[in-house]
Formats: structure tokens, C-alpha cells, sequence
């Protein structure tokens, strides 16, 4: 009972991570392997792995057996296929649970748990009591046969893995930084150097890294096999969705077969704002990947037809963007926001209680601001108006007003002249019989784009917006 409790708190040990990636280990272990051919055509493999519960001196001890498994390849497929977990007697009153499995050509089983000891003594390998002797240790190498004089049965071998303080301890020393940008070429590149250390230092080439994808952007890690202490993973060009960005894992494991430990970095990954080398090349960055989010609302396209951007106009609406009413497109634009300075500042307004406020915004909120407020007036106009547009736009007889709407149809549906359809104003808050029912002189289409406009929640993009600068990264 004392051995196999030893047992289990060993097994406990080399599977619960401790803080920094160090796990306690045994102080002795090994992993043997090896294949032979069988009969009718098959291989046998055996693997077995193994650590010291008792020792009176270097390697001589109790060693306890953690897993034996075998397997049989044939050159056939395995049917009926069989599934088996039994407790198996291997005489003396050795016994493990193996659990037998055929997947595809292949017999697998794999025996764990139970109380199978070896004895080391002298440098060999076997049952001290009954002088039956199986194998050998010359240094740190060992090979062991289970039966001599089965001629299909393999050698197995292998090597001692020595832990002087019991212990495995990995480490991630690099990225050390929190935040890291594309470059602003074309294509973008990201570069991140990953770097590990390892106690024992011996099995820093063992480490293998869990790198994972940004999307679409193809990867090259160095080396290839993304092996050992230090590996560099390139990512070439931005990815195709917003979400690609943000947080990233870089894990690193160092398996030494009995004994397992990993330790993690996250880091934050984003777009340069101002560059133009996403998937759409033609686009701001900002504009390409903030579309992406709830900042965006509706038909946003980018440019400046008319050439508006550069004209002010009450709190600069034409700095950020129009709608071209006239020719009731299908689609509406956002100017380049840059004009507005480096953080994109803006004053937004917020309809409270009875009358508007005005807010300071940056960034992502700006461009929303823009997209809310420009949308509506699309909105307005295609719902409102399309169904009567003029045949002929700009005749002097149709459209007199040449705002793309038949004047006959317009002097019926709206009589005060503030482009709301008069059924609809007192729905909105609005008094069909004046231009202005609010006390500013705004026409009351344009104050129904403000209340749009106020809907917007500030700061409700934050945890989207990957942009550099921008709500994450300032």
C-alpha cells in the first residue's frame, strides 16, 4: 500500500503545473522504445516508460512502471474491431489495467495504474528476488528485453533522464512587450521573437512552441519545426477580419516523456491606423477594419466625390463625411478622418432630456459619429423620398428645387419644406407645420440625424478597435 501511494503522488506531481511552468518530477526516469517485425507481415513495438520510487544509491533501486504499451501493425485492417479494459495478472502478483483498442491496422494497448516494479541493481534490470535479469544500464543508456528468447519481441532502449532537484521548470523570457504593431509596408510584416529557459538546462532543445495563426496571414516560424529555446514567428500581411486582432497565446512545452511543463505569454496584436496595407489597399486601414465593427452603420463607402472634406460647415458635419441627397445613391461617404488631426477629435452631440449637448470624441466614436449620422440621412431619403424621384433630375419643370423629388409630389407630403414627410414628423418628435421645430436653425431631417447620431454609444467599440493609435493602444 506504502509503494503505491508513492506511486500516485509521483504521478500527481509530474502532472500538476506549478506557477512559472515548474512541476516536480522524479528524480530518475526512463522511456524505452523499439519495433521489430512480426509474424505474417506485421511490426511489434513495445514503449515503455519508468521512475525511480526507491533508490539506495545512483540508479539501484525500486523502479516503478507508469505505462507499457504495445502495438501490432498489420498489413491488413483489424475486424471486428475490439475495445477491451481488463486488469492483467503478469504473474507473481504483478498486475497493471491495460486497455486494448484496433484502430485502422493496429492493435493498440496501453497498460497503466496496477503495481509493476523493476529492480536496479548493479547496473541491471529485473526482479532481484528471483535473480531474473532483463536488461542493462551502461552510463545513462539502457536496453531491456522482457523475453530473451522470443524472436519477434524487441530490444527495447532508451535513455536515464536525470532531475538533480526533482524539478522541471520552463519559463517564457520573450515577447516582453505587451503590444505589438504591423508594419505599415506593403505587405505588413510582424516579427516576434519567442525565447524559453529551461531547468535542467539539457532539454532546452526539447522545447516545442504552440504558435498561434492572426488569420489569413501567413505565418513562417524559424525554425521550421518550431523547436528550441528560441524560435521567431513571422506573419506576413494583415489578415481579412477586424477579429483576427487583439489577443494572442505563445505557449511553450518541454516534454521529457515522464516529466511534462509549459509556460504561456499573451500578447495584443494591431493594425497601424493610418497605413493603407489591409486586404482592400485602396482603404485606410481604419476605415477597412473599423467598418468590421458596430461603429459602422449602413452603406459607408470611402472618398470624396464632390470634393466637401475640405469645407467646414456647423460642427464641421463635412469634415467627416456626406450623403449626396441629390442623386439618392445608394450609398453614402466618410472623408478621410485625418484631416480632423492625429486622434480623429470631434464633437458629438447627445440628445438629453429636451435639449442636444456636445461631447468630446476620438478615434473609433468619430467614425462612428460619422457613420450614424450619414446613414441616416441615406436612410431618410431612400425610405422617404426614392419612391418619387424625379424622371428627369434638375428640370426646371420637375424639379424645380433640384433636389432629385418631384415637386408635385413633394408640396403634397410636405408642406413645411424640412424634407420629413408631414405624416411622419409628430411619430418623430417633430411638428409637421415648421421648418425648425427645435430652436436652432437646423431644418428638422437634419435634427432627426443628430437623434441618430446620439444613439451611438461612446466607448461601446473600445474592446474592438485594434487600431494603432486608437482606443487600446493610445
Amino acid at each position: 500500500m506504502d509503494r503505491l501511494l508513492k506511486y500516485l503522488l509521483a504521478a500527481a506531481l509530474c502532472t500538476s503545473t506549478l506557477m512559472g511552468g515548474k512541476v516536480q518530477c522524479p528524480k530518475h526516469s526512463m522511456i524505452l522504445e523499439g519495433t521489430k517485425p512480426g509474424m505474417m507481415g506485421s511490426t511489434y513495438h513495445e514503449h515503455l516508460e519508468m521512475h525511480q520510487i526507491a533508490g539506495v544509491g545512483g540508479y539501484d533501486g525500486k523502479w516503478q512502471v507508469d505505462l507499457f504499451r504495445q502495438v501490432v501493425t498489420y498489413p491488413w485492417v483489424l475486424n471486428p474491431p475490439v475495445h477491451t479494459d481488463v486488469k492483467v495478472d503478469f504473474r507473481q502478483g504483478i498486475w497493471m489495467q491495460c486497455k486494448a483498442d484496433t484502430i485502422g491496422n493496429r492493435l493498440v494497448s496501453n497498460c497503466t495504474g496496477g503495481n509493476m516494479t523493476l529492480d536496479v541493481y548493479k547496473n541491471r534490470i529485473g526482479l532481484h528476488s528471483t535473480n531474473i535479469w532483463i536488461g542493462k544500464i551502461t552510463g545513462k543508456n539502457v536496453s531491456l528485453k522482457f523475453h530473451k528468447e522470443n524472436q519477434y519481441e524487441p530490444t527495447i532502449t532508451g535513455t536515464i533522464k536525470e532531475f538533480a532537484k526533482g524539478e522541471l521548470d520552463i519559463t517564457v523570457t520573450a515577447p516582453t512587450e505587451e503590444k505589438f504593431v504591423y508594419s505599415d509596408a506593403a505587405p505588413g510584416v510582424l516579427e516576434i521573437e519567442l525565447t524559453a529557459k529551461v531547468t535542467p538546462q539539457q532539454y532546452e532543445a526539447d522545447v516545442v512552441w504552440e504558435i498561434p495563426d492572426i488569420g489569413n496571414s501567413q505565418k513562417t516560424v524559424n525554425p521550421a519545426s518550431g523547436k528550441g529555446a528560441h524560435v521567431t514567428v513571422r506573419y506576413k500581411g494583415l489578415p481579412k477580419h477586424n477579429m483576427d486582432f487583439g489577443e494572442k497565446e505563445f505557449v511553450a512545452r518541454v516534454d521529457t516523456g515522464v516529466c511534462k511543463a509549459s509556460d504561456s505569454r499573451k500578447v495584443r496584436v494591431f493594425f497601424p491606423r493610418d497605413a493603407r496595407n489591409s486586404p482592400e489597399s485602396s482603404l485606410p486601414n481604419w476605415f477597412y477594419y473599423w467598418s468590421q465593427t458596430p461603429a459602422r452603420k449602413g452603406p459607408a463607402t470611402y472618398g470624396d466625390p464632390l470634393g466637401y472634406c475640405q469645407s467646414t460647415g456647423t460642427r464641421a458635419d463635412n469634415l467627416l463625411g456626406y450623403y449626396r441627397s441629390k442623386y439618392l445613391e445608394d450609398h453614402y461617404y466618410i472623408c478621410d478622418l485625418t484631416n480632423l488631426g492625429p486622434r480623429f477629435p470631434f464633437n458629438t452631440v447627445k440628445y438629453q432630456g429636451d435639449h442636444f449637448v456636445s461631447l468630446h470624441v476620438e478615434g473609433i466614436d468619430t467614425f462612428a459619429a460619422a457613420c450614424w449620422h450619414e446613414n441616416a440621412h441615406y436612410t431618410h431619403f431612400r425610405n422617404w423620398w426614392f419612391a418619387h424621384r424625379a424622371v428627369h433630375p434638375f428640370d426646371p419643370v420637375e424639379d424645380f428645387n433640384k433636389n432629385s423629388i418631384k415637386d408635385s409630389v413633394e408640396s403634397v407630403l410636405d408642406h413645411d419644406n424640412d424634407l420629413i414627410p408631414d405624416s411622419l414628423e409628430p411619430a418623430l418628435g417633430f411638428d409637421p407645420s415648421k421648418k425648425y421645430s427645435f430652436p436652432v436653425n437646423v431644418d428638422d431631417e437634419e435634427i432627426d440625424t443628430w437623434f441618430e447620431e446620439s444613439k451611438w454609444q461612446i466607448g461601446s467599440a473600445d474592446k474592438e478597435d485594434w487600431a494603432k493609435p486608437g482606443k487600446q493602444w493610445p
